[in-house]
């Protein structure tokens, strides 16, 4: 062979095997809204997942999702709620996730916050009313291909307390980080996490109106 030929064919070797290696991704975890009270936005910041009105008790799915085969399982996983200045401040009443209460914030940004080559911090971490954050207060030991996949998700039980003043800049998000089976980093994308906040007066009114047109139906199904 060559010297030019063998030259080329070591770089051919050197690209297939760098493309094999971008390929391989480390598994996302999702932290999502199931019930009809939340939906897709799709937007930036607070906004950029799901999104769920007013106080209550909520079921979520939360599974990693991507990757290969060998870099599960996900363990150490740690639920990451961001919070407002004025849910921080007294808007949030009370959280519980599994019924273990959620507590304490650390102001400023979240300091385990994996983060990639290149990346930079995004979501509800740069929106300007972003007080901080709490990861410690639920952590899942683990999310492997038989507990906590898309199929077969881990079911979060959460419930969220407003105050009666809160107005709608209080907001919480869920999101969360975890290891993989080769020690890597896996995440939640922000268009993968849910978002709590207060409504306006227009989205309250959207959301009580089936209520309010059921109820008036079983009062008139009652008269007659």
């Amino acid at each position: 062979m060559n010297r030019k030929l063998f030259i080329f064919v070591i770089l051919a070797l050197l690209l297939g095997v760098t493309a094999v290696a971008a390929q391989e991704e480390d598994p996302a975890i999702f932290v999502i809204i199931t019930d009809s009270s939340g939906y897709y936005v799709g937007g930036e910041g607070w906004y950029a997942g799901y999104v769920v009105y007013g106080s209550g008790t909520y079921t979520l799915q939360m599974y990693a999702n991507g990757g290969n085969s060998h870099l599960w399982p996900v363990t150490d996983v740690h639920i990451v709620v961001a919070i407002s200045d004025e849910a921080a401040g007294g808007g949030l009443t009370s959280l519980k996730i599994n019924e273990t209460e959620i507590d304490g914030w650390t102001h400023g940004p979240c300091t385990n916050w994996p983060m990639g080559p290149g990346e930079s911090v995004g979501g509800p971490f740069m929106e300007p009313d972003y007080y901080g954050y709490n990861d410690t207060g639920y952590i899942v030991p683990e999310l492997s291909l038989t507990s906590g996949t898309m199929r077969n998700p881990k079911i979060l039980i959460v419930e969220v307390t407003f105050s009666d003043t809160a107005t709608t800049d209080s907001k919480i998000a869920l999101l969360a980080y975890g290891t993989d089976a080769i020690g890597q980093p896996a995440k939640t994308p922000y268009s993968g996490g849910t978002t709590f906040v207060v409504p306006e007066l227009g989205t309250l009114l959207l959301t009580l109106a089936p209520v309010a047109a059921l109820a008036m139906y079983a009062f008139k199904r009652k008269k007659n």
